[in-house]
């Protein structure tokens, strides 16, 4: 199986555009437009993988995981989990990796959950921090199912990578 852990690209800050909770930052112009040029870059990199899209219920994750679905040509609407929230539950969020059974699963989240998501993963004690710039790509891979600490990265790709990719 692959996982990969992407953070949601640039959003308006609180107070910004009318936004006066976290969660209903969304994502900004350049946000929008930069996420657009990671996304074609991302499907140069996995081309037609199909891979489920699953993504944090806050705004600007939403946002990211639409423009990357659509890039990616992914068949049906992208799936919400609310443990991949801003300060949710690693924990849990493996918990409902290791019950999933498709080939494929990018999450769409934040920081520093994308980080301790990638530790609890890839790591058999948990100890790595990794940096996740907006709209960062990670691939994780797995022989069979999710196994906490047993993935594999294989890559790391940050935006700006991806939008030369595009």
């Amino acid at each position: 199986m692959n996982v990969y852990l992407v953070r949601h690209g640039i959003a308006f800050e609180c107070g910004e555009q009318g936004c006066v909770r976290d969660a209903d930052r969304r994502l900004s112009d350049e946000g929008k437009t930069k996420t657009r040029e990671v996304a074609r870059g991302l499907r140069s990199v996995i081309g037609d993988e199909g891979v489920r899209v699953v993504s944090s219920p806050l705004v600007r994750a939403v946002e990211t995981a639409e423009i990357l679905a659509k890039a990616l040509k992914v068949e049906g609407a992208v799936e919400i989990l609310a443990e991949l929230r801003s300060d949710g539950d690693v924990e849990a969020v493996a918990d409902w990796l290791e019950g999933q059974a498709s080939a494929s699963v990018m999450l769409v989240g934040h920081m520093p959950d994308m980080s301790d998501l990638a530790a609890c993963l890839a790591c058999p004690r948990g100890e790595m921090r990794v940096v996740f710039k907006k709209a960062a790509v990670m691939k994780l891979s797995f022989e069979g199912r999710v196994v906490r600490g047993n993935g594999c990265m294989e890559w790391l790709l940050q935006p700006g990578v991806l939008r030369r990719l595009a």
